[in-house]
C-alpha cells in the first residue's frame, strides 16, 4: 500500500469474489478462501491512487468493486495507459530479488474497494499450499499471454490496427450486446484511447471518424457502439476462438 495513496481502511466484509471471476477462475474454492481470509479491506475514492510507479511493492491488491486505470510515465513525460482492471483482478509485482518496485501507477477511476495482502505473507501462503502455488503460476501464465498478445497488436498492424484491437478487447471486457450493436459499457475520451495505443488524440479522432464513415462503429452520447465486429478484426488480423481465448483478449 503506497504511503502516498489516499485510502480508508474499514471494517468491510472480506472480498466477495465469485468462482470464475478474475484470478478466482484459477483457484479452488478452498484456496480462494485461504487468500481472502488474510486480506484487509480498503476503500479508495475516485481519483486517488492505490500505488504509484516506483513505490515499494509491499502489497498485492484484489479488486472487489470499482475500476482501476494502470499507467506508466514515458521518457517524454507523457502518460501511457497500460490497461484497466476491475472486479476479480489481482494487482502486484511478482518474482525478482531484493526490494521490488511497482512498474506502473494504479488510479481509481471510480470508487474502489480492494482487499490487500502483504507480499511476504502471500509468498508464505503459496509456499505452504502446493495446489494454490500451481494455480497462481497458471494465472501468471495467462497474464503473460495477455501482455504478449497486446504487444503483438500494438506493434504489428499500425495505429489503426492497434485501435481496432483495443476496441475488440474493450468489447470483451465491457461489451453489452443489444439489438443496435455491441455497446461498450465504459466511457473513454479520445485522449484516453490515444493513451492506450501510444497515439495522438488527433490521429484517434481521424481513425474513429473513418470507422464511423464505414459504419463499423457509431458513437451515441459518448458511448461507442460496435456495428461490425468482423470488420474491426480485419484491421489487426484478429484470430478467433479457439485460437484466441476471450480471457486473453482483454486489456
Amino acid at each position: 500500500m503506497s504511503a502516498n495513496s489516499s485510502n480508508e481502511q474499514g471494517s468491510f466484509a472480506r472480498p466477495a469474489i465469485s468462482q470464475g471471476e478474475g484470478i478466482a477462475a484459477f483457484f479452488a474454492p478452498a484456496d480462494l478462501e485461504r487468500l481472502t481470509e488474510r486480506m484487509s479491506m480498503h476503500r479508495y475514492e475516485a481519483g486517488n491512487h492505490l500505488f504509484w510507479e516506483g513505490d515499494a511493492a509491499s502489497y498485492h491488491y484484489l479488486i472487489v468493486s470499482g475500476r482501476i486505470k494502470l499507467t506508466r510515465m514515458m521518457a517524454d513525460g507523457k502518460s501511457l495507459t497500460l490497461s484497466f482492471a476491475g472486479h476479480g483482478d489481482f494487482l502486484g509485482e511478482y518474482g525478482g530479488e531484493g526490494q521490488l518496485l511497482h512498474g506502473m501507477s494504479a488510479e481509481a477511476t471510480e470508487d474502489v474497494v480492494a482487499g490487500l495482502i502483504a507480499s511476504d505473507e502471500l509468498e508464505l501462503l503459496l509456499n505452504a499450499n502446493g495446489s494454490m502455488a500451481v494455480s497462481f503460476a497458471k494465472w501468471l501464465g495467462m497474464m503473460q499471454q495477455i501482455s504478449q498478445s497486446k504487444l503483438r497488436d500494438l506493434t504489428q498492424f499500425g495505429k489503426l490496427g492497434a485501435l481496432a484491437s483495443t476496441l475488440i478487447r474493450l468489447s470483451n471486457m465491457y461489451g453489452v450486446l443489444r439489438p443496435e450493436g455491441l455497446h461498450l459499457d465504459i466511457r473513454l475520451t479520445n485522449n484516453e484511447l490515444a493513451e492506450l495505443i501510444g497515439a495522438t488524440r488527433e490521429s484517434v479522432n481521424r481513425m474513429l471518424a473513418a470507422l464511423k464513415d464505414e459504419e463499423v462503429i457509431k458513437v451515441v452520447r459518448g458511448e461507442i457502439i460496435i456495428l461490425k465486429l468482423d470488420e474491426l478484426r480485419t484491421h489487426c488480423e484478429c484470430p478467433t476462438a479457439p485460437t484466441c481465448a476471450k480471457g486473453v483478449c482483454r486489456l
